[in-house]
């Protein structure tokens, strides 16, 4: 009975199967689509969590020092200057001038763009470094 059917309504049978295959595609496509969006949430609720411990573990560390410290200065030291961030900031800086420098030598066909790039971040970088270390020997 079934492949009489078949027989006389052969373009039915393949529209049908085809939006039923179409369907089935769609449906494994949310599915993985649904997969992607929880494993992400997973993931940066499992960042967001570390975190927080990270966090409220290091406050409390922090009240108990002080409360058993709270009369001895020394165990408290004082905030200092922080020398790394002049240096990685002028560094930085340099980069970014060295890479300007270096593309208008390129632009301007001083230089070949591998020769005037490389040159010019190392040269302003190492400004930058000179530069820090000029401005903390100071201090």
């Amino acid at each position: 009975m079934v492949t009489a059917f078949l027989k006389k309504n052969k373009s039915t049978f393949f529209v049908t199967s085809f939006v039923l295959l179409a369907s089935y595609e769609e449906n494994t496509k949310l599915q993985l689509m649904d997969a992607d969006i929880v494993s992400m949430f997973i993931i940066g609720g499992l960042i967001l969590g570390i975190a927080y411990l990270f966090f409220t573990t290091r406050h409390r560390e922090r009240m108990k020092l002080f409360e058993l410290f709270a009369d001895q200065p020394e165990h408290f030291p004082k905030p200092f200057f922080r020398a790394d961030a002049l240096k990685f900031g002028l560094l930085g800086v340099g980069i970014a001038i060295g890479s300007l420098i270096g593309n208008l030598l390129y632009e301007n066909n001083l230089l070949e763009e591998e020769i005037a790039y490389t040159s010019m971040v190392f040269l302003f970088g190492g400004i930058g470094l000179v530069s820090s270390y000029l401005i903390l020997r100071k201090k």
